[in-house]
């Protein structure tokens, strides 16, 4: 996460790389089962994309971090 993050920090990045980093960030977030990582990755992946499909795919992923913390309420909302 710590070279996902360092890559994120860089600025002048192709937009499909940081996008593809930040999706990257969120599995790896909810693998380490930070939730509240996992979300702040989503968040600031959906801010950036406009494709509605890979948005929601993320979400979803996003959600499942939250809900195996028992965040369910926060689940439903993020996805």
């Amino acid at each position: 996460m710590l070279l996902l993050r360092g890559l994120l920090a860089r600025q002048g990045l192709d937009e499909a790389l940081v996008l593809s980093a930040l999706e990257l960030l969120v599995w790896a977030e909810r693998a380490a089962k930070n939730s509240d990582g996992a979300r702040a990755a989503f968040e600031a992946f959906a801010e950036r994309s406009d494709d509605d499909a890979r948005r929601f795919a993320v979400a979803k992923i996003a959600a499942l971090a939250l809900s195996e913390a028992g965040r369910k309420a926060e689940a439903r909302r993020a996805s």
